[in-house]
């Protein structure tokens, strides 16, 4: 756990309801129900490579903690998720919107650039497969030409 990266403050604090905060994503652990530690500072970290986790260490020992949006963010990693917030804050920035940067954008943003990679995905498939057959149906034709080519009986030139 040691190695795991924190938060530039190391800490967040437990806010009752929802969690820890850790790059713009809140974090719940059922150790938060505690009315002991609700409202406190407790160190934190998290797994850079998949940020559907984060970890908080209450009462003496760190604690799993799950993102409020875990089925999107599980798998993605840091730089993902960090990326996807840059983006949303320059499509804002020219659309001249101004909108607080949370959990819910992000897990939208990402679940559509999510769609859209799969219609990407598809898409390059089905020019990779379109190449394939035009390749077999030419490579077809020019068989076939030659089968013809080469079966018809040769015609002997008659002088008039």
């Amino acid at each position: 756990m040691a190695t795991r990266p924190s938060t530039p403050k190391g800490q967040a604090k437990v806010q009752p309801g929802y969690g820890i905060k850790v790059n713009y994503l809140y974090y719940w652990s059922d150790a938060f129900r505690n009315p002991n530690v609700e409202k406190t500072l407790v160190p934190v970290r998290y797994d850079p490579f998949d940020m559907g986790v984060a970890y908080a260490y209450v009462d003496g020992r760190w604690v799993r903690c799950i993102s409020q949006y875990y089925s999107t963010f599980v798998g993605r990693t840091e730089k993902e998720v960090l990326l996807a917030a840059q983006e949303i804050r320059q499509l804002n920035k020219r659309s001249a919107t101004a909108t607080n940067l949370n959990a819910k954008h992000l897990a939208d943003f990402i679940a559509n650039v999510q769609e859209h990679e799969a219609l990407l995905l598809q898409r390059l498939r089905d020019l990779e497969s379109k190449r394939l057959l035009d390749n077999l149906s030419g490579l077809g034709k020019s068989q076939t030409y030659l089968h013809h080519k080469n079966s018809r009986p040769q015609q002997q030139m008659r002088s008039p």
